[in-house]
């Protein structure tokens, strides 16, 4: 219930980049994860386990990254 403006302004940070995050565009660094956590009371780690599972799903469903490892092979031991 509060505008983009006012959450950016309590995370001491831009409207541009609460934005970007809130639309998929920006990824939540570490930085990020911090002010949520002391403004949202939520841990860091939290915030960053989203982003992880984020980035995680983006490569998993990336046609050019699900075909240079199609061609990978597990090590073997001799």
């Amino acid at each position: 219930g509060i505008t983009q403006q006012t959450f950016a302004n309590a995370l001491g940070v831009s409207r541009a980049r609460v934005n970007e995050i809130l639309n998929g565009r920006r990824a939540v660094t570490p930085d990020t994860a911090l002010r949520l956590e002391k403004v949202l009371g939520m841990d860091a780690q939290f915030w960053l386990g989203l982003q992880l599972m984020r980035d995680l799903y983006d490569a998993k469903h990336s046609e050019a990254i699900k075909s240079e490892v199609k061609n990978l092979r597990p090590l073997v031991r001799a």
